[in-house]
């Protein structure tokens, strides 16, 4: 019985420690919060990831942590990767720039809602977007991943908009 567990412990382990060293090719900053991301913070690479996937998973901080809004983790968290704004950008370019540069309309509001902006902080969303425009759409041949960086920026320059900065 004991070597049926061992051996249960040693597989969750491994398949924790695959996924991390998997999303890490994906996305440098994957692990999530929880204790594993305190304890771990500034290390790089996959090692350090698959430590703090692994400390997550493992003590199961990272659920304690999203219902009790602690360990940095977010009660109204979102489930979010940041390519997904990307993809949406690609085929809704040229809308959005046209919203962005009256400072609301459609597309731009389902941005909003990509991002997890609450109804409340949209207006300053939009007018932020509308405020900064030259520096999200500095050209005609920007990307939409050039486009989702700088939104991203924006956001994090904002004091009421940094929490929807996307990580």
């Amino acid at each position: 019985m004991h070597k049926l567990v061992y051996a249960a412990a040693v597989a969750a382990v491994f398949t924790t420690a695959t996924a991390a060293a998997n999303a890490a090719e994906r996305d440098p900053n994957n692990v999530g919060c929880g204790l594993g991301t305190i304890v771990w913070e500034g290390q790089s690479g996959q090692g350090g990831q698959i430590l703090a996937a692994t400390t997550n998973g493992t003590f199961g901080t990272q659920t304690f942590g999203i219902t009790s809004g602690t360990s940095g983790c977010a009660r109204g968290g979102r489930v979010y990767r940041p390519d997904q704004l990307a993809q949406f950008i690609g085929p809704n370019m040229d809308r959005l720039v046209q919203d962005m540069s009256v400072g609301q309309g459609e597309t731009l509001a389902s941005v909003a809602d990509l991002i997890g902006i609450e109804k409340g902080d949209q207006g300053a969303f939009f007018s932020a977007t509308q405020r900064n425009f030259s520096r999200i759409v500095p050209s005609d041949s920007v990307t939409a991943a050039d486009v989702a960086a700088s939104l991203n920026t924006v956001l994090s320059e904002d004091p009421t908009l940094k929490r929807y900065t996307l990580s």
